[in-house]
């Protein structure tokens, strides 16, 4: 139950990461609200994100994910 307001990159997840993100609010992102990507090569997959309950509000971009990431909304 957070509430991230006005950040450049709201929420990042990288290189093999989960994150399990619920029931927050993404508010004004600059960037992107939530990006998901792989930084280091030497990590084969990028992030990967549960995503429920995500409120959007005026962010440059919502979600962003490159092809080592994955994003499963429930």
């Amino acid at each position: 139950k957070n509430t991230l307001i006005n950040c450049n990159i709201g929420i990042a997840v990288k290189d093999n990461s989960l994150a399990k993100i619920i029931n927050n609010t993404i508010i004004g992102s600059k960037t992107v609200g939530v990006s998901l990507y792989r930084k280091k090569q030497e990590f084969i997959k990028g992030g990967k994100a549960y995503i429920k309950n995500l409120i959007f509000r005026k962010n440059y971009k919502e979600i962003e994910a490159d092809n080592f990431s994955q994003v499963i909304y429930e």
